[in-house]
């Protein structure tokens, strides 16, 4: 019998779009030599391939020709190495990057849709570009230069819970904390830290502070203008590094939001460090150049194109989160054996490592 339990229907004017193991869909049909299903919906009569949503949709090569491009593209090959490798044109790779892409996002946004686990918070960019760096751009190049990584990582489970891809601006800044705000439901960690990038600060205020409105008094004047208040939870801080000769030669803590005494509660009860620093979010930051080619320093695999660019960042980050075990996130079982555990796993967003070929086949869903 089909196992139809991870489709849905694509529908997005059904009523039962979007309802995984909704149980109703049917198989009618097969197609194709890999003998390929179709789904039917009966309530809105849509028909659909298996693979519709998934990077294998339309694709004339085997379905391990196109796991294999991918599986090179996420352990950090460069798309020329990889087109060489595995046999195909560097733009059927450019392709598939994009289509991985876009179900990345899908998949993430289903998935991370809701945090309720995340406590500590780590908002951080890394520094990357297109075609270009921005200091040799000229005033006609808006679609060069500068694309770097603003990221929101829950230090204790190492998740990527947001992202923003694109110019370091205020508007990327802002965007990201609201959407950070979003998936958490709208409440407040136990404790934030950024570097001393002043934007952080200024995003927070406005995302999580309360819009008071006096009330008129009937007297005559100006009446007093709306102001923001603080929750008492808001708990800020932010690394300073002391540097002498281009050198940090000491890292102290700098309360911005909050108090002293809500930040020494917040460092004891994290899993992970007992002072404010940026150990964790640099390693992460390592981790993700190695793995996207073209975020290395000083190589020739940079990006040419500012879409296939955000769209290899969001599969190599979103994979991540489900796909790659992390070492010190492992516990262990019942049977005392050491048991290995991804970010989503650690997050309680899943409950087992998802191979990188069980996450390709799984179809995104576009929603509203």
């Amino acid at each position: 019998m089909d196992d139809l339990s991870r489709f849905c229907c694509l529908n997005a004017g059904c009523p039962d779009h979007g309802k995984r193991n909704h149980g109703n869909l049917t198989v009618p049909a097969r197609y194709g030599p890999s003998n390929t299903r179709v789904r039917r919906c009966p309530t809105c009569k849509a028909r659909f391939s298996e693979r519709k949503g998934t990077p294998l949709y339309g694709t004339r090569l085997p379905a391990q020709t196109v796991e294999s491009v991918l599986a090179h593209v996420a352990e950090g090959v460069g798309t020329r190495k990889t087109a060489r490798l595995a046999g195909v044109n560097k733009d059927t790779v450019t392709r598939y990057v994009r289509q991985a892409g876009e179900q990345a996002q899908q998949r993430h946004d289903e998935l991370v849709a809701l945090s309720p686990r995340t406590n500590e918070l780590r908002l951080d960019e890394k520094w990357a570009y297109v075609a270009r760096e921005e200091k040799i751009c000229g005033p006609d190049d808006r679609r060069r230069g500068d694309c770097g990584d603003h990221a929101a990582l829950d230090l204790e489970a190492r998740l990527v819970v947001s992202l923003v891809v694109g110019k370091r601006t205020e508007d990327a800044t802002h965007a990201l904390v609201r959407d950070f705000h979003r998936r958490t439901g709208g409440r407040v960690v136990r404790l934030m830290t950024s570097d001393e990038y002043s934007v952080y600060a200024t995003a927070i205020r406005q995302t999580y502070g309360q819009v008071v409105t006096p009330p008129r008094t009937g007297r005559p004047g100006r009446p007093r203008q709306p102001y923001t208040v603080m929750p008492l939870a808001v708990t800020y801080a932010t690394a300073h590094k002391e540097r002498k000769n281009n050198r940090v030669v000491g890292v102290s803590t700098r309360v911005v939001l909050g108090t002293w005494w809500a930040v020494a509660l917040a460092l004891p009860a994290s899993a992970v460090s007992r002072v404010v620093n940026t150990c964790l979010v640099e390693r992460y930051n390592g981790i993700d150049r190695n793995r996207c080619s073209r975020k290395v320093r000083k190589s020739y695999a940079f990006s040419k194109d500012g879409d296939t660019h955000r769209a290899a960042t969001a599969f190599c980050h979103f994979s991540c989160n489900s796909c790659w075990p992390v070492g010190t996130l492992r516990e262990r079982d019942a049977d005392g054996r050491w048991r290995r555990r991804t970010p989503a796993m650690a997050a309680g967003l899943t409950d087992h490592v998802w191979p990188l070929a069980e996450w390709l086949t799984f179809p995104g869903v576009q929603r509203k």
